[in-house]
Protein backbone atom coordinates (compact mmCIF):
# COMPACT_ATOMS: atom_id res chain seq x y z
CA UNK A 1 0.00 0.00 0.00
CA UNK A 2 2.85 2.52 0.35
CA UNK A 3 4.34 2.70 -3.04
CA UNK A 4 0.67 3.59 -4.07
CA UNK A 5 1.15 6.39 -1.54
CA UNK A 6 4.76 6.98 -2.45
CA UNK A 7 5.95 7.09 0.84
CA UNK A 8 8.43 4.99 3.06
CA UNK A 9 6.60 4.32 5.85
CA UNK A 10 3.12 4.57 8.00
CA UNK A 11 4.25 7.74 10.12
CA UNK A 12 5.23 9.14 6.13
CA UNK A 13 1.57 8.67 5.36
CA UNK A 14 0.12 9.93 8.61
CA UNK A 15 2.36 12.94 8.64
CA UNK A 16 1.68 13.94 5.11
CA UNK A 17 -1.86 13.77 5.96
CA UNK A 18 -1.70 15.83 8.78
CA UNK A 19 0.33 18.57 6.80
CA UNK A 20 -2.29 17.94 3.95
CA UNK A 21 0.15 17.08 1.25
CA UNK A 22 -1.87 13.91 1.28
CA UNK A 23 -5.68 13.93 1.52
CA UNK A 24 -7.62 10.54 3.45
CA UNK A 25 -9.34 10.21 0.50
CA UNK A 26 -6.65 9.45 -1.16
CA UNK A 27 -5.54 6.90 1.79
CA UNK A 28 -8.53 5.10 1.70
CA UNK A 29 -8.11 4.64 -1.99
CA UNK A 30 -4.47 3.08 -1.30
CA UNK A 31 -5.91 0.69 1.26
CA UNK A 32 -9.07 -0.06 -0.44
CA UNK A 33 -9.04 0.01 -4.25
CA UNK A 34 -12.99 -0.03 -5.05
CA UNK A 35 -13.43 2.20 -1.85
CA UNK A 36 -16.06 4.98 -3.26
CA UNK A 37 -17.03 8.58 -1.56
CA UNK A 38 -20.61 9.06 -1.48
CA UNK A 39 -20.51 12.47 -0.10
CA UNK A 40 -21.70 15.09 -1.99
CA UNK A 41 -18.23 16.91 -2.65
CA UNK A 42 -17.90 20.15 -3.32
CA UNK A 43 -15.48 22.36 -5.54
CA UNK A 44 -12.46 20.91 -5.91
CA UNK A 45 -9.43 22.68 -3.87
CA UNK A 46 -7.70 25.31 -5.23
CA UNK A 47 -4.40 23.90 -6.66
CA UNK A 48 -1.43 25.88 -4.25
CA UNK A 49 0.48 28.71 -6.18
CA UNK A 50 3.94 28.05 -6.21
CA UNK A 51 6.17 31.60 -4.86
CA UNK A 52 8.80 32.83 -6.63
CA UNK A 53 11.67 30.88 -4.32
CA UNK A 54 10.35 27.49 -5.86
CA UNK A 55 10.37 26.20 -2.45
CA UNK A 56 7.79 23.87 -1.84
CA UNK A 57 8.79 22.09 1.15
CA UNK A 58 10.73 23.46 4.42
CA UNK A 59 11.82 20.85 6.39
CA UNK A 60 13.56 22.07 10.41
CA UNK A 61 11.82 25.51 10.73
CA UNK A 62 9.14 26.49 13.07
CA UNK A 63 7.15 29.85 12.78
CA UNK A 64 5.60 31.21 16.24
CA UNK A 65 2.56 32.92 15.39
CA UNK A 66 2.11 35.85 16.55
CA UNK A 67 0.54 36.98 20.03
CA UNK A 68 0.82 33.45 20.84
CA UNK A 69 3.58 31.90 23.80
CA UNK A 70 4.93 28.43 23.97
CA UNK A 71 7.20 26.85 25.56
CA UNK A 72 9.76 23.83 24.32
CA UNK A 73 8.26 20.71 25.52
CA UNK A 74 11.34 19.01 24.61
CA UNK A 75 14.11 18.77 22.08
CA UNK A 76 12.01 17.10 19.53
CA UNK A 77 8.83 18.02 20.27
CA UNK A 78 6.83 21.36 18.31
CA UNK A 79 6.08 24.11 19.95
CA UNK A 80 1.93 25.01 20.39
CA UNK A 81 1.37 27.29 17.99
CA UNK A 82 4.09 26.93 15.95
CA UNK A 83 3.83 26.44 11.44
CA UNK A 84 6.85 23.88 10.79
CA UNK A 85 8.07 24.82 7.46
CA UNK A 86 10.22 21.94 5.59
CA UNK A 87 12.72 22.12 2.88
CA UNK A 88 15.27 25.21 4.20
CA UNK A 89 17.68 24.59 7.24
CA UNK A 90 16.95 25.07 11.08
CA UNK A 91 19.87 27.86 11.72
CA UNK A 92 18.41 30.26 9.57
CA UNK A 93 16.67 33.64 11.13
CA UNK A 94 13.33 33.90 10.45
CA UNK A 95 10.90 37.29 11.50
CA UNK A 96 7.52 38.60 11.08
CA UNK A 97 7.62 41.74 9.50
CA UNK A 98 5.80 45.01 11.55
CA UNK A 99 2.77 44.63 9.24
CA UNK A 100 2.35 41.79 10.54
CA UNK A 101 0.26 38.80 8.47
CA UNK A 102 -2.82 37.13 10.17
CA UNK A 103 -3.65 33.14 9.39
CA UNK A 104 -4.81 33.35 6.01
CA UNK A 105 -2.92 35.81 4.57
CA UNK A 106 -1.27 34.96 1.01
CA UNK A 107 2.52 35.74 2.45
CA UNK A 108 6.18 36.14 0.67
CA UNK A 109 9.32 35.75 2.74
CA UNK A 110 12.34 37.76 1.30
CA UNK A 111 15.99 36.22 2.23
CA UNK A 112 18.23 39.09 3.60
CA UNK A 113 21.96 38.69 3.78
CA UNK A 114 23.13 38.43 7.54
CA UNK A 115 19.50 38.88 8.35
CA UNK A 116 17.80 35.67 7.11
CA UNK A 117 14.14 35.37 6.21
CA UNK A 118 11.87 38.31 6.72
CA UNK A 119 8.01 37.28 6.19
CA UNK A 120 5.37 39.83 4.98
CA UNK A 121 1.52 40.10 3.76
CA UNK A 122 2.03 39.35 0.19
CA UNK A 123 -0.12 42.89 -0.19
CA UNK A 124 2.63 44.86 1.79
Amino acid sequence: VLHRLARKDIEDVLASVGRGELSSTDVMKAVFPDYKDERVTVAPPKQREEGWSKIRNAAGMLFQMPGTRAARKGKDQPRDGAVPIRGVRGDLPVRFAPEGAVPGDRIVGIIQPGTGITIYPIQS
